[in-house]
C-alpha cells in the first residue's frame, strides 16, 4: 500500500498526512472500509447501497474530511475473494454468472455472463461515484481540495460513459450523465461516439466484429 500511496516506511512511522498529500495524483482511491476512523467523521456519511463499488466514494469522502490520517504499514486482514465473486479476475467472456446480490437483479438478467455484467455494473457505479463527487464538490471552501476531487471525476467519467455504449442498459444511465458532460476530457473517442450517436457505434462494433 505504501507503494501505491507513494509513501515511505519512515514517512509512514513518524508522521501524519492530509487528504491532498493521500490522494496524490492518483486515478482510483479505494481504501474506505480498510481502517479506523473518528465517529464525527461519519456525521451523513453512509455508504451507497445500491452500488458494488461503493467503497471508492466512501473512501475519498473520508480521507477528504479528516484533518489528519495516520498510516500504518501493517497487514490486519486478509481480503478475500469468494467463489465465482464478479470481482475475480480469471473471468472469460463465457464465465456463468452463478451468484449476485439481489439489488442487481435486473442487470444479472440482463447480462448472461460474468464478465459483461461485471463491466456494466462497474460503468453504472462509476456514474453514481461521479455524481456523489460533484455534489461534494459543492460543499467545500478549499479550492486545492476541490480541483483534486475534479480530477477523480474526469478520470472516472471514462468508465462513467462506458455504460451508455453497452448492448443493453437496465439502469437508464444515459440521462445520468448529462452532469458529467463538462468532465469528458478523459472520456475516450469510441465511447463519446457511443454516447452521442450509439446507432453509428452500433454499426461500427458490428464491422468490427465481422472483421476480427
Amino acid at each position: 500500500m505504501l507503494e501505491c500511496l507513494k509513501i515511505s516506511e519512515e514517512q509512514a512511522k513518524t508522521r501524519s498526512f492530509d487528504a491532498i498529500e493521500l490522494l496524490g495524483d492518483k486515478k482510483w482511491f479505494h481504501w474506505g472500509w480498510e481502517g479506523m476512523f473518528n465517529i464525527n467523521l461519519l456525521n451523513n456519511l453512509r455508504f451507497y447501497p445500491t452500488i458494488p463499488i461503493e467503497d471508492m466514494l466512501f473512501g475519498i469522502l473520508i480521507c477528504t474530511k479528516a484533518k489528519q490520517i495516520k498510516i500504518l504499514n501493517k497487514q490486519l486482514l486478509i481480503y478475500r475473494v469468494r467463489s465465482y465473486s464478479t470481482c475475480g479476475r480469471d473471468m472469460a467472456k463465457n464465465s456463468p454468472l452463478l451468484a449476485y446480490p439481489p439489488n442487481l437483479t435486473d442487470i444479472a438478467f440482463e447480462f448472461g455472463n460474468r464478465i459483461t455484467y461485471r463491466y456494466y455494473y462497474f460503468d453504472y457505479s462509476s456514474v453514481y461515484v461521479c455524481l456523489g463527487l460533484l455534489d461534494f464538490m459543492q460543499t467545500l471552501q478549499d479550492n486545492a481540495l476541490r480541483d483534486r476531487i475534479k480530477l477523480f471525476v474526469i478520470h472516472l467519467a471514462d468508465r462513467a460513459f462506458c455504460s451508455a455504449r453497452a448492448d443493453k442498459d437496465p439502469r437508464r444511465t444515459r440521462e445520468l450523465l448529462k452532469p458529467l458532460r463538462p468532465y469528458m476530457q478523459k472520456v475516450r473517442f469510441t465511447t463519446k461516439i457511443g454516447y452521442y450517436t450509439p446507432w453509428l457505434y452500433r454499426i461500427l462494433k458490428k464491422i468490427k466484429r465481422n472483421f476480427v
